[in-house]
């Protein structure tokens, strides 16, 4: 599918923020992109405190933060900004995390269709914004 550039690598950002603030000292985050069946995934993952299961649906809601073993500052919009940029893409966002074991989120999008090729050559010279397309190498 065509994506949003600019909004695919803020939402990118957020996650990788994220995994900085609340991974310790001396560990490491990784950022990967990922194939699947029916699309693509980059995949950030941490070693930080983890989410308690309970909590893993509230943090994709707009002004819900991690207190656990992380920074206060922000305003909890991160998350919800992730879920909302997938969600305009026809994708999700996934998050695998239990305490003491890091988090790993995953931002997962559609595989793009040649119908959705032909339309973005088509409309490349009259485009408002960068638009590109996933395909598999």
């Amino acid at each position: 599918s065509l994506i949003d550039r600019q909004l695919v690598a803020r939402a990118i950002g957020n996650l990788l923020d994220n995994a900085l603030k609340f991974s310790p000292t001396a560990t490491v985050v990784t950022c990967a992109v990922q194939a699947h069946a029916d699309g693509w995934a980059v995949r950030v993952q941490d070693q930080g405190p983890g989410i308690a299961q309970a909590a893993q649906d509230e943090m994709f809601k707009p002004f819900t933060r991690n207190r656990v073993g992380g920074p206060t500052d922000g305003a909890g919009l991160g998350l919800a900004f992730v879920k909302t940029v997938a969600q305009r893409h026809g994708g999700q966002v996934t998050l695998d995390s239990a305490p003491g074991c890091g988090s790993a989120f995953s931002l997962i999008f559609p595989k793009a269709s040649p119908a959705d090729d032909v339309a973005a050559t088509a409309g490349a010279a009259s485009a408002s914004r960068p638009i590109a397309s996933l395909h598999p190498l």
